[in-house]
């Protein structure tokens, strides 16, 4: 195995789906959250792998730790930006929930 190769790739899909995270924050480029979580999962596994081979061949393992690092950061900046998006959608239907009721409820008194 080429543990440089699946090091370099895990590092650069780790750093992807940091930087990825940042350009998220739009309107139209919410769909980039569950890419960014994507990358970073199949960046720790690249490292992971590439951490393994490093170690079999007797080779260093810097690149590896790295992409792992990223990867890591990435998918829990994804992570949580996904369950921060659905807490707001859950907090929106739920107060849209209560106007309804009580726009129901008014509506019988009068």
């Amino acid at each position: 195995m080429n543990s440089k190769g699946l090091s370099i790739a895990g590092l650069a899909l780790g750093v992807f789906a940091v930087c990825g995270f940042f350009f998220c924050g739009n309107y139209s480029t919410w769909w980039m959250v569950f890419v960014c979580l994507a990358a970073g999962i199949v960046g720790i596994a690249l490292s992971a792998k590439g951490s393994a081979a490093a170690k079999a061949n007797n080779e260093p393992k810097g690149l590896a730790v790295a992409g792992l690092v990223c990867s890591i950061v990435g998918t829990c900046l994804a992570g949580l930006a996904t369950i921060i998006a659905i807490a707001c959608v859950a907090c929106v239907a739920s107060a849209y929930n209560e106007a309804v009721n009580s726009l129901n409820s008014l509506s019988y008194y009068y």
